[in-house]
This record gives C-alpha cells, structure tokens and sequence, in this order.
C-alpha cells in the first residue's frame, strides 16, 4: 500500500481538486482508494458530498486516548472510494496536539490498521504547516506538491523543500517526493509559459511531465459533488487527471489496469 499525501502551504492550487480525482483515476484503474480530508476547511469532505453522521469525523481519531484502539471514521463515496472526512473543530484538535506526546505519529498509528484494505490512501493536507500537515507527512510514503503557474505559487518551494527534509530527518526518513504538478496551466497567460520553464530548469527531474490545465468543467465539478472524471469525463481536466494517474502509477510500479 501506498500512502500519497498532497501538500503545499499555498491555498488554491488544486491541492485538494488533485486528491480527488487522482483518487478516482486509481478508482477507474480498479485500485481500492482511502481519501483522508486533514483540511479543517473540509474541501474534500464537501466536494464528495459526505455527510458527517455519528462514525464521527478525524477529529474523533486525534482526540482518542488510544489511537490504535479506534475504529476509523470511514464513509463510502464509491465501489471504489472511502472518506474519511473532516471539519472545522479539527482546527481547534490541532492546537491540542501541540502539548500531546507522541503527536507526530497519531495518523500513521491510526491508518496502520487499514494497510491491508486499500492500495492506496491519499491525504489531503492543509494549506498550512502545522501538526496535521507533520502527521500526514509522517504517515505518507510519498508526497506531491501542486503548484500553481502564479509567481506567488512558486515563492515557499525552497521553504518546503527545506520543511520536507526536516521531516525525513526526524519523522520520516523514506518519505519520498513523487514530484511537483503543475496546475490551473492556462497558455493564454504570459507568465504560464515562464513559470513552467523556471519549474523545469530549477528541479530538474522533479516536474511531473502531466500538467493540469485550467478547465471549468473541474470547478463544475464540485458543485455536482463528484470528481470531474465522473461529471465530465472527456472533459480536459478529466484527461489531464488520467494523465497523472498513470504517470504516478508508472513511478510506483503499479499496473495500469
């Protein structure tokens, strides 16, 4: 099992848009698929239209006394597809974690006792550094970073790339970079085309070949409560996100069905 955690302190760069249809790209290949919303704002939880019931929320996993001893709170989205979702009282849970021991490790602990049903978990990640982002990167065996064609998009990556090391330094060493994706690419810009240049010629060998372009149907999409692989799946958001799902694919060694 894989866990991918998606990450970038920049909001609006279609960190949580990625989670969701790379999940649903590994869904439509027939891979089993466990979405993790650590996101306070939720945006995972609301775009799949799950409903917070009393199997609770990852509030409930952060909060227990015995993190191994609770049984996760996981809602089906599809055949294919589990969430487990949040809310905004886990804004107010990370704050308590900063005084807990162990704090580090309550995600990994926790989806240690699902590592036999999912081929892969892909976690959402806040748009912050914070304890859950250090849990979801403690927990993960790979990471992506969405970035944006925006100047301001590209200003934290020496910051996270130094975040990142001091994870693998004290949490995680073998949390391994899948590489950083480029989104919202809209070629009508003149500065998309900059960007992508200064992305390709600053890390070398670290660009995801696919890139995201700026589609209105992947916005649509949310309002349907569904990945735009469902809403439109000849949509070029759709295509682009298979793109990225057999190209990560392909770098873990995974089959495409």
């Amino acid at each position: 099992m894989k866990i991918i955690a998606l990450i970038n302190q920049k909001g609006g760069v279609a960190k949580t848009t990625t989670a969701i249809n790379l999940s649903a790209g590994m869904a439509d290949k027939g891979y089993k698929v466990l979405i993790v919303d650590t996101d306070p704002q939720a945006s995972a939880t609301f775009a799949l239209g799950i409903i917070e019931d009393d199997r609770g929320t990852l509030v409930d996993v952060y909060s227990a006394k015995k993190v191994k001893d609770v049984k996760l709170p996981i809602y089906t989205y599809s055949e294919k597809i589990d969430v487990i979702p949040a809310n905004l009282t886990l804004s107010v849970t990370c704050l308590n974690l900063m005084s807990r021991v162990g704090s580090d490790n309550v995600l990994k602990t926790a989806l240690a006792s699902v590592a036999d049903v999912y081929d892969f978990i892909i976690i959402d990640c806040p748009p912050s550094i914070n304890k859950l982002t250090i849990n979801a990167l403690t927990a993960a065996t790979d990471l992506i970073i969405p970035v944006e064609t925006e100047a301001m998009s590209i200003n934290g990556l020496r910051e996270m790339e130094e975040y990142i090391e001091q994870v693998k330094c004290n949490t995680n060493e073998l949390l391994n970079l899948l590489g950083i994706l480029i989104t919202k690419y809209d070629k009508r810009k003149s500065s998309t085309q900059q960007i992508q240049e200064y992305l390709i010629s600053n890390y070398q060998g670290v660009v995801l070949k696919s890139v995201i372009r700026d589609n209105v149907d992947v916005a649509d999409s949310v309002i349907y409560k569904k990945p735009v692989l469902e809403y439109k799946p000849q949509s070029n958001g759709a295509q682009d996100y298979l793109s990225l799902t057999n190209e990560i694919l392909t770098k873990l060694g995974y089959e495409q069905k």
